[in-house]
Parts: C-alpha cells; structure tokens; sequence
C-alpha cells in the first residue's frame, strides 16, 4: 500500500514496522494493516490528533483478537477499531457482519455491526470487484456521483466508521448518514478532485 504524497507513505510503513515489531505477537498477527482514516490527509486533515486503523482479525478466536486490540491501544492509539468480516474481509464488509473491537480513548469495546441494521442489503461478493488503476478511479467517481448499490454501501459503512471514532458522540447510524450526505451534496468528489490536483501539482 502506497500513497501518492511521501509523507503518508511514511507515515503508513513506520506504523506498520511498530505493528510488526511489538511483542508478545508476530508478524502473522498483523498481516494486513491499512489506514482507516488519514491522520495528515487533505480530505480528513481536521482529525490530525486522531490515528485510526484497521487490522485483519479472526472472528472465531474472540479472546485473541481482543488482545490484538490491547496491542494497538497499548502503541497509542486511542480511537479505532481492529475489525474482520465474517466473509472474511479485513473491512467493515458489505456482504456480511463484522466484527468489531473499538478503541475509544484507550478502552475496548467488542460488537457485531451488520449492514442489515443501517437499512444496507447485504452485497455479493461479485459486486465489490474491482480491477486495475483506471477501473477503480471510474468505480471511485461512479460512487461519489451518485452511484447507488453495494459499492456505495461498502464506502457508507467504512466511511461511517471512520466518523464515529473521530467525531465524539458521533454514533455509527450518524456517520453512516453523515457519509451519504457529503456523497450526495457533491462534497466528497471535491475533495477527491482537490487531492488529485494537489498530487498532480507535486508530480
């Protein structure tokens, strides 16, 4: 995983390497990590004193993956959620429940978050394809256009969560609703196309 602007591209390895390196787990522990919301990024720069990230989970070994989140929460980290869906996604899936060990200022929350409950059908796998680079720029602006179905479901609940862990008294529902919102006024394309002049600017 790579970002077009170095600073973030160090900031994700750096932040991988403490993943990797802090006892008593191993590397197979954490062997996907992404950042769920860009700490120094341009469209969420406003959360700069948050840090939340995403790790892959098992959802049959509740106790360990707990601990896996004492892990994270022990690193600093005092808002995010290590999640894994059922289908076996290290996201919050749209074609599935996840499950869910929130951070929240330091304190661990587990729970089940299934689409269903925020009026979201559940998706097919075969929905959620992607492909190469100009195949997920078009499913990008597709979406944040104004596209409707399981791919726009998939961004509402992983942006949802986002804004839950960064905004206090934020519940999921209200993030979910507050991605959907900025989909719709044509706020979230800004953004996207702001980033992609900024990044075209340093090239």
């Amino acid at each position: 995983m790579t970002y077009a602007e170095p600073h973030l591209d160090r900031g994700f390895q750096n932040q991988r390497m403490k993943l990797m390196s802090t006892g008593p787990y191993d590397i197979p522990i954490f062997n996907d990590v992404d950042l769920l919301l860009f700490d120094k990024g341009v469209a969420l720069d406003h959360y700069k004193k948050k840090i939340i990230l995403i790790a892959n989970i098992r959802t049959d070994e509740l106790e360990t993956n707990y601990n896996k989140a004492q892990v994270v929460a022990n690193l600093g980290v005092k808002w995010g959620a290590v999640v894994h869906g059922f289908d076996g996604l290290d996201e919050i899936t749209a074609c599935d429940k996840t499950y869910v060990c929130e951070i929240n200022d330091g304190k661990l929350t587990s729970y089940v978050v299934d689409p269903v409950e925020f009026g979201l059908a559940y998706a097919k796998p075969a929905e959620l394809v992607g492909g190469d680079g100009p195949v997920n720029a078009d499913i990008t602006r597709s979406v944040l256009t104004g596209e409707k179905g399981s791919r726009r479901n998939a961004v509402l609940l992983n942006a949802g969560m986002s804004f839950h862990l960064a905004e206090a008294n934020t519940s999921l529902a209200d993030g979910i609703a507050k991605a959907a919102r900025l989909i719709d006024e044509g706020k979230a394309l800004t953004v996207l196309e702001d980033l992609i002049a900024a990044t075209n600017e340093v090239a």
